[in-house]
């Protein structure tokens, strides 16, 4: 992670790190994840994320957990992206 070695993450060469967090610099397109929902496969590239065990793990851990909350956006369920 970026503690352990001094260093910002780049990206997957596709995405943004910033888009990939959701993050947005227009509040409305912003989607609010909190830091917990937040999550950097180090070393992983775009297509890569398709077949890595930690990310499957990850997302698994968070599915389980029901860690989604929908309040942080106003209540209702997660929005649907067109």
């Amino acid at each position: 992670g970026p503690k352990a070695t001094g260093r910002r993450p780049r990206g997957d060469g596709l995405v943004p790190v910033a888009s990939a967090l959701g993050h947005h610099r227009d509040p409305c397109r912003d989607l609010g994840l909190p830091p917990g929902r937040q999550w950097i496969a180090w070393r992983t590239g775009h297509l890569d994320l398709l077949g890595s065990a930690a990310v499957y793990r990850k997302m698994k851990d968070w599915l389980q957990a029901g860690e989604w909350d929908a309040k942080q956006k106003g209540g209702g369920s997660p929005r649907r992206l067109a």
